[in-house]
C-alpha cells in the first residue's frame, strides 16, 4: 500500500509540475530513461522481496512436519505434569502419580530424530534449545535418583523447562509460518 501511495504521490507532482509550470521544460527522453529506471529499480526490489519470501515459504516447508510433531508431543507432556501436580495437590498424599513413560518416550525419540536427522534443516536456534532441554531433563532425573529433589519438584522444574521449550517453539512456528505477517 506504501508503494502505490508513494508512486502516486511522486507521479502527481511530476504530472503538476508538467501541467503549472509551462517554462519548465524537461527533455523528453529524459523523463522517459527516469521513469524506466525508476521502473527498473521497483521491479527490482519486487523480485527481491519475492526471493525472500519463496526462501522462508521453502525453509518452513521442509519444517513444518518436525517442528510440529515436536510442539504436540511437548504438549502432551506438559498437560500430563500438569495433571499430575494438580493430582497430588488436591490429595495431600506422599504418593504421587508416576507420569506416563510413553509420552516422555515419544517426546525424546522426536527430539532425538530433530537433533540427529533434521539439524541441518531445523537452524541452530532450535538445535540449541533441542539442546538444552534435553540436557536439563536429563538433570532432573539424574537429580532424583541421587535424591536432591523430591519428586514434586523435580516435576515443577521439568514443568518450567517444558513450558520454556514450548512458548519458543511456539514463537518460531509463527516466525516460520509466516502468520505474524498477515
Amino acid at each position: 500500500m506504501l508503494k502505490v501511495v508513494l508512486g502516486a504521490i511522486i507521479g502527481g507532482s511530476i504530472v503538476f509540475v508538467y501541467l503549472v509550470c509551462p517554462d519548465f521544460h524537461l527533455d523528453t527522453n529524459l523523463s522517459v530513461n527516469i521513469v524506466i529506471a525508476i521502473a527498473t529499480c521497483v521491479a527490482t526490489a519486487i523480485h527481491y522481496d519475492s526471493i525472500r519470501k519463496q526462501r522462508r515459504d521453502r525453509v518452513w516447508d521442509m519444517n513444518k512436519s518436525i517442528i510440529i510433531d515436536l510442539v504436540h508431543a511437548l504438549s502432551k507432556v506438559i498437560e500430563e505434569i500438569e495433571i499430575t501436580l494438580d493430582n497430588d495437590a488436591s490429595q495431600k498424599t506422599d504418593i504421587v502419580r508416576d507420569l506416563n513413560p510413553e509420552l516422555y518416550r515419544v517426546l525424546d525419540e522426536k527430539i532425538d530424530n530433530a537433533l540427529i536427522v533434521y539439524k541441518p534443516l531445523i537452524g541452530e536456534s532450535l538445535t540449541n534449545k533441542l539442546s538444552k532441554y534435553k540436557k536439563d531433563s536429563c538433570n532432573i532425573t539424574a537429580q532424583v535418583f541421587e535424591e536432591q529433589f523430591d519428586i514434586i519438584e523435580a516435576y515443577e522444574k521439568l514443568l518450567v523447562s517444558s513450558k520454556e521449550l514450548y512458548v519458543s517453539m511456539l514463537g518460531l512456528i509463527e516466525k516460520l509460518s509466516g502468520v505474524n505477517r498477515l
